[in-house]
């Protein structure tokens, strides 16, 4: 009686100890999502119309520095729905800096994650972090020094 007794919980404990290991993975299994790793993002992009942007970031070897953009001056990119685009800058000066305006009209295009502004002779690639119908966050890096602007539509 002992012997089976002792064999019924050496079973019950081998069971208990079998179902933890399949419950640890079986999560990572769900915790595992094939879309993690390719780096396009979720929502529906590209929304065209008029983004004007809020926020930057600077990141050089020096650190980050940025903020709001606020009472700065305007930066506005509007994307048409024919893949045209116009980028408008228009910042006052303010003692330090001379006063910035222009405005550069070309085509864009959509690879998710990467939009894609041509103009001239120059082609633009900013790799896009989230772009629902209000919001854009754009990063791009050229010379050591990497750019992310926070757009809202206008």
């Amino acid at each position: 009686m002992r012997t089976l007794f002792s064999s019924l919980r050496a079973l019950r404990t081998g069971a208990f100890y079998l179902m933890v290991a399949a419950s640890v993975c079986a999560a990572g299994l769900v915790s595992c999502d094939d879309g993690d790793d390719d780096g396009k993002i979720d929502g529906g992009a590209p929304f065209t119309g008029a983004w004007v942007m809020t926020h930057i970031e600077i990141t050089d070897e020096e650190g980050t520095d940025g903020g709001d953009t606020a009472g700065l001056g305007t930066v506005r990119l509007t994307l048409n729905d024919d893949n045209t685009f116009v980028y408008e800058v228009n910042i006052p000066g303010d003692g330090e800096e001379e006063p910035e305006s222009y405005t550069e009209r070309g085509t864009w295009a959509w690879a998710n994650p990467l939009l894609t502004l041509n103009y001239g002779d120059y082609r633009s690639q900013l790799k896009v972090l989230t772009w629902t119908d209000n919001k854009l966050v754009t990063e791009q890096s050229e010379d050591g020094e990497t750019e992310r602007r926070t757009w809202k539509k206008q």
